[in-house]
């Protein structure tokens, strides 16, 4: 059934006839007109205490969304958008009244597309864990969602081992691009790249210890460094450059644009072509989970739950070389105790 009030068609298109902001303003009123056609009445578009639209105007307000950088802020913006038009769609339910399905129903609008996916889970946890602290509801129903497993992410994901690290900055070393190893080596302990680009001593490092507000949530993060190789590196550092690490064509700080482009060199160099730099930082908790950290230490170096990591190991595992070398060793050291 068509409304007598909807007209034929919208002049869009090459044309540019409406604005952006006429043309939503349009599209809401004629989903209003389609819903009144079909049932009978207008849907109820007002934002009700409990709903994801009323926690997202908390979330906004608490120290959650105020610690976030404002670049990670604009990156949740959009999806908070579409979350909300959800529930605006749904009639605005209480949160509590949202089962599984409807959750997965959600995220699986990106089911081709995992990475987003992911991103909107994130987002929805999130927000269910300022609903907890709103006394809205009692527990986090999207942390015990497991997406499922996207082959497509494994087959381009190399894990990095400590072994790899060790030869990447060996090889930057003789190609004149050491401070591509310093990075590498810094991102080793676990820190995001606009961290790694930003840190100085002695404001964030000092004496083999870190201390900073990470970039992207403001959390504060104070490690030990892990390794002795990168103490020794860092201290022989010119005095003069308070950086951790530098372009080594311009001695300024890296753009991510010319790091990659000199760190892929040295990939190249070092024949590790399907490693990539932001994997450092899962390969490194995937590393400290083998190592034994604790979830108390693994929430002070990564940010990350101990549970969270393990599922990167569950996710990863397929394709982690070590867990299939470990593997195929205790079956053999089984064989030959059973004959």
């Amino acid at each position: 059934m068509r409304p007598k009030n909807w007209p034929p068609s919208l002049e869009v298109g090459k044309t540019n006839k409406h604005s952006a902001q006429e043309l939503k303003a349009r599209s809401h009123e004629l989903y209003d007109d389609f819903v009144l056609a079909r049932t009978g009445h207008k849907p109820d578009t007002r934002v009700k205490k409990g709903s994801l639209s009323y926690i997202i105007a908390r979330y906004k307000k608490s120290e959650h969304w105020l610690n976030l950088s404002p670049h990670t802020q604009r990156g949740y913006e959009p999806m908070l958008k579409v979350i909300a038009d959800w529930c605006k769609a749904s009639g605005h339910p209480h949160i509590k009244h949202m089962g599984t399905k409807e959750i997965v129903g959600f995220l699986n609008r990106w089911q081709d597309t995992p990475r987003t996916r992911k991103n909107y889970k994130s987002v929805l946890s999130k927000l269910f864990q300022v609903a907890i602290e709103e006394n809205l509801v009692s527990d986090n129903l999207v942390r015990k969602i497991t997406l499922p497993k996207s082959h497509k992410r494994k087959d381009t994901f190399k894990v990095w081992t400590l072994a790899d690290i060790e030869r990447f900055i060996k090889v930057a070393d003789q190609i004149g691009k050491p401070n591509v190893g310093t990075a590498v080596a810094i991102a080793w302990e676990g820190f995001r790249q606009t961290d790694v680009f930003n840190l100085q001593e002695p404001r964030d490092y000092t004496n083999g210890f870190f201390r900073f507000k990470t970039s992207k949530t403001g959390e504060i993060i104070k490690v030990e460094v892990s390794r002795y190789d990168t103490i020794k590196r860092l201290s022989r550092r010119p005095k003069s450059q308070l950086l951790l690490t530098v372009n080594d064509s311009t001695q300024m700080q890296w753009g991510k644009l010319s790091f990659y482009h000199m760190f892929k060199e040295v990939r190249e160099a070092a024949d590790m072509h399907e490693y990539v730099f932001r994997h450092i930082r899962n390969s490194a908790a995937i590393y400290a989970l083998k190592a034994g950290l604790n979830d108390a230490e693994f929430k002070q170096r990564f940010g990350w739950s101990k549970d969270q990591v393990q599922d990167m190991v569950d996710y990863y595992t397929d394709i982690d070389q070590e867990i299939i070398d470990s593997g195929a060793a205790k079956l053999r050291d089984f064989a030959e105790k059973s004959r």
